[in-house]
């Protein structure tokens, strides 16, 4: 991984929906993963449809989003299944997934875009958490109380049961770096984290 001038030797990922598939997907195609050049400990997985998601049959009939058409359920997805079995046969590191799953139905809707089942398939930390909130409000907390906030605080001070984690030095020295995607809304949103954490 990437920020400015410096490369990151620990990575922990926070993956809403099908950003686990995409962090799992390179993690088993970049060679960086596998020979431990960049190590990711854990990664926080939040509503993700691992086995494919239940509702994306529906999705043209109430919304617009493209990304659920990708989300067909796993027994019609080779995608899935090739991406599942690779990962629980031959992970490229000792990686710990840590899952949360959405208790609502979307609005208006007795559909779960993904069903605990779904969200849960590939967790290694147990047990999952239940959110009260639906595919996209689930990840919108409102203050730091907010269970779904609380949960991904623990889970990184959680002690880790991998064999190559380690707490790196900045722990140790307060630092803290932050990243993003490199486009104007995901640049601005950064610097506004950097400077809520160190005004």
């Amino acid at each position: 991984g990437q920020s400015g001038n410096r490369t990151a030797k620990e990575i922990i990922f926070l993956a809403h929906s099908m950003g686990n598939l995409v962090v799992r997907s390179a993690m088993v195609i970049d060679t960086r993963y596998s020979d431990h050049a960049v190590n990711v400990p854990l990664i926080l997985s939040i509503a993700a449809p691992s086995n494919g998601a239940s509702a994306a049959e529906f999705a043209d009939l109430w919304s617009k989003n493209p990304q659920y058409s990708e989300m067909a359920r796993i027994r019609s997805n080779a995608f899935l299944q090739l991406l599942n079995g690779v990962w629980k046969h031959n992970p490229p590191i000792d990686t710990e997934i840590a899952c949360a799953y959405e208790q609502n139905f979307m609005p208006g809707t007795r559909i779960k875009v993904v069903t605990e089942q779904s969200a849960t398939a590939v967790c290694t930390r147990r047990p999952p958490l239940g959110i009260r909130g639906d595919h996209s409000s689930i990840v919108k907390p409102a203050t730091e109380q907010d269970p779904i906030h609380r949960w991904v605080t623990e889970q990184i001070q959680a002690p880790r049961k991998t064999s190559v984690a380690k707490a790196p030095e900045r722990w140790q020295q307060r630092a803290v770096v932050v990243g993003g995607k490199d486009f104007l809304e995901s640049n601005v949103l950064a610097a506004v984290m950097a400077f809520a954490i160190n005004p």
